[in-house]
C-alpha cells in the first residue's frame, strides 16, 4: 500500500453514544434503539459473554458503554443537534 493511499483512506472514529441509547426488555433480551433505529440486542440468557451482546454493523460495546463508528468529518443525520425539538 503506498503512502498516497493510505492518505486517501477516511479515517473511522469511535463515538460514545451510551446516553442515546434505550432499551427495551423482549422475551429474554434487551433491544437496543437510538430513536426508532434498532442497533442491537444484550440476551438476558447467554451464558457465554461473546453470546450476549449483537449489535448492527458499526455499533459496539466497549467498557460498558455504546458506541458507532463514523467517518471522520461525516456527521449521522440521524443524530442532528436539536432533533428532540421536533424540527427533523
Amino acid at each position: 500500500m503506498t503512502q498516497q493511499s493510505v492518505q486517501n483512506e477516511p479515517r473511522v472514529k469511535k463515538v460514545e453514544i451510551s446516553n442515546k441509547v434505550i432499551g427495551k426488555i423482549q422475551e429474554d433480551k434487551i433491544v437496543f434503539y437510538v430513536g426508532e433505529r434498532y442497533i442491537g440486542s444484550m440476551s438476558m440468557s447467554a451464558t457465554a459473554e461473546k453470546d450476549k451482546y449483537k449489535f448492527e454493523e458499526g455499533f459496539g460495546i466497549e467498557d460498558n458503554k455504546i458506541y458507532q463508528k463514523q467517518v471522520d468529518g461525516v456527521e449521522d443525520d440521524q443524530y442532528v443537534e436539536g432533533c428532540d425539538m421536533g424540527w427533523c
